[in-house]
């Protein structure tokens, strides 16, 4: 998923160049020394041969493929661990081209609300919103690879109960914590309203931590109001502030458009799906997901 963010991030610069949207000065690029969408698509390509070759040679150890006998003889640790270090060294590559700008940004994010907080920072926060799963498989990962493949007393599972509901709450408390800072520096009561959407994924991941651990009465009712409340608030938020949406006038939409009016309406109905199925990623215990 985080290699299919980076192709989606390249065809994002794509759209917003065709359509004139000012995105150096959005994201406060430096524009002399920018990544370019032909840079990303580049890194996006490296990362998924990596990712690809990875795959194709675990799949021949698992198998113990004819005439690749001599993988087993390898500590199938080494291979991951080489395939994190090629990562890391693409990552810095990257991150020296554009002059940090993304780990200067992601720090400010986890600051929140020591830093300043601009849109680069609201954006990039919500990327980790989206997939707050993968952060829940980095934790198992690193975890794993630290410990349980060291030693014969695994014990990365057994404190997932409690660690999981922390870990996918911490991009939507990042992003509680940028709109009370926003309201507090501009005032702008709409901020605490955005807070409120934030809060609600609290109540989603603690229900169904607590349903996982207890059983399903009355945690199973309470999780699922829950996640309809969660659900219908952020797609709610995200139709009338955030894309300016839903006026009844000019047929749920607005009065001005930029992209093809098709675009508009495919883009509501998928948020409201998506918003649902990002909701369940919350609650990986009560889904069984991770067991």
């Amino acid at each position: 998923l985080a290699v299919f963010m980076v192709w989606a991030w390249a065809f994002d610069m794509i759209v917003w160049k065709k359509f004139h949207i000012n995105y150096p000065f959005i994201f406060h690029f430096n524009t002399r020394r920018m990544v370019r969408y032909q840079n990303v698509f580049e890194y996006a390509a490296s990362l998924t041969l990596l990712w690809t070759v990875s795959a194709f040679i675990y799949t021949l150890y698992a198998v113990r493929a004819p005439g690749f006998e001599w993988l087993t003889r390898v500590s199938w640790q080494v291979q991951p661990l080489v395939l994190l270090g090629v990562f890391l060294i693409v990552f810095i590559l990257f991150q020296v081209k554009s002059r940090w700008w993304l780990s200067r940004t992601l720090l400010a994010i986890v600051c929140s609300p020591f830093s300043p907080v601009e849109y680069r920072h609201f954006f990039l926060a919500d990327q980790l919103v989206s997939v707050s799963l993968v952060l829940v498989d980095m934790e198992y990962t690193l975890c794993y690879f630290l410990h349980d493949s060291w030693s014969s007393n695994a014990t990365c599972g057994i404190a997932d109960l409690y660690i999981h509901p922390i870990i996918v709450s911490l991009p939507n408390w990042w992003r509680f914590l940028q709109c009370i800072k926003r309201w507090y520096d501009t005032d702008d009561r709409f901020m605490l309203i955005n807070a409120g959407k934030y809060s609600t994924s609290f109540f989603v991941a603690t229900f169904a931590a607590l349903k996982s651990a207890y059983g399903d009465s009355p945690w199973l009712i309470l999780w699922a109001i829950s996640i309809f409340i969660s659900t219908s608030y952020a797609f709610c938020w995200d139709i009338t502030r955030d894309w300016s949406l839903g006026s009844p006038k000019h047929y749920m939409l607005r009065e001005t458009l930029i992209y093809p009016r098709p675009m508009y309406y495919f883009a509501m109905v998928s948020n409201l799906i998506m918003r649902f199925m990002w909701t369940l990623t919350l609650s990986p215990a009560a889904l069984g997901i991770f067991k």
